[in-house]
């Protein structure tokens, strides 16, 4: 008898609800809970369907209504994923304590902020954590100390932490390398034809963790040697209208500070854009031999956008490699099973 999946209770680049679905064609009974106050525009757009968990303010209420929540969920299902480090239900893990008594597995899907750590990124010349702003720190809840703690009591009480690679540099004890999934078969491909201008898409989340202001100045640059560029930014839009600017884009630029690439970039590539993403160093030792991205930083933008903008033919091929990539790395099924496997071959933590 196949096990039955909770993920809750954040869905960060609609992360919870897009693995619901993988996990359901899996085979699995699956639900998402969301407990989010605000629910992100890019993160549920019209068609999500999810639970709302709605904790009471006031404690003690707060805390009995979670336990109840809490249990009622553990008689129904028996792996839970959840999404973030800040995610779960009850204050310093107590609730994961709870179905980890139960017997429940239980594994912990870092994002980004909620796991990075300046000093483990503020050696690479371009990181996002140098001049955070305190505005910034404050939407993520990045408050150092206290992440520093959850992440090693995470690492204590989770069967399983999984983390995309660039933000994993805190954790001290094995954890597996996540792909943030999408359902590539719902993104048709519109390989970039260029026949006049060259559209180029940059669509931040946040200015600043995008790096956005070097590619605005790089841009500005280029525009006055090249008139036949049009550049496209679109700051913190719903999904719907970044789905549309990506569909008529020829290039697409990301991020330039984060040090790897994200949810943006994999929508980008199933749509067959070439996207151009600042990868670390380190980390593009193991993707540079495979994976399509044009990698750029502040310091080389200049010279790889003005390389495609002379050599234009050439992005319809990587558009297509980058299609096939996210077929193979990113696709939900892929995704759902490597959780699966990763679920089936967890043992007890002591």
């Amino acid at each position: 008898m196949k096990k039955r999946v909770c993920i809750g209770f954040n869905n960060i680049v609609s992360v919870g609800t897009t693995l619901k679905g993988g996990l359901q064609e899996c085979g699995y009974v699956t639900e998402f809970y969301s407990n989010e106050k605000t629910l992100h525009k890019f993160d549920y757009n019209e068609n999500t369907t999810y639970h709302k968990i709605r904790i009471p303010r006031k404690k003690p209420f707060s805390y009995a209504y979670a336990i109840i929540k809490l249990l009622l969920l553990a008689a129904k299902y028996d792996y839970f994923i959840i999404v973030q480090l800040n995610g779960n239900l009850i204050n310093h893990y107590r609730d994961i304590k709870i179905l980890r008594y139960l017997g429940k597995k239980t594994m912990l899907i870092l994002a980004g902020c909620d796991a990075r750590i300046p000093d483990r990124v503020e050696h690479f010349k371009w990181n996002p954590c140098r001049d955070c702003s305190d505005e910034y720190k404050s939407l993520v809840q990045c408050d150092i100390g206290k992440k520093k703690k959850k992440l090693e009591l995470a690492e204590k009480i989770f069967s399983i932490v999984a983390s995309p690679e660039e933000c994993a540099g805190y954790l001290s004890k094995p954890y597996k390398p996540f792909r943030f999934p999408i359902q590539t078969s719902m993104f048709s491909p519109v390989y970039p034809v260029v026949e006049d201008k060259l559209i180029i898409l940059h669509a931040p989340s946040h200015h600043h963790v995008k790096g956005t202001r070097y590619i605005r100045e790089c841009v500005q640059q280029l525009s006055l040697k090249y008139t036949n560029i049009e550049f496209v930014c679109i700051e913190n839009a719903p999904k719907s209208e970044v789905l549309f600017h990506l569909t008529r884009a020829h290039l697409v630029i990301d991020q330039m500070l984060v040090g790897f690439y994200g949810m943006f970039t994999v929508e980008a590539m199933a749509l067959g854009k070439p996207v151009v993403c600042y990868i670390r160093p380190d980390l593009w030792i193991e993707l540079e031999e495979h994976c399509p991205i044009i990698n750029a930083n502040p310091d080389n933008l200049n010279t790889r956008l003005e390389e495609l903008i002379e050599k234009k033919e050439l992005l319809q091929d990587i558009g297509e490699k980058s299609r096939k990539y996210v077929e193979v790395n990113h696709d939900v099924i892929n995704v759902s099973r490597n959780i699966l496997t990763w679920f089936n071959e967890s043992m007890p933590t002591s």
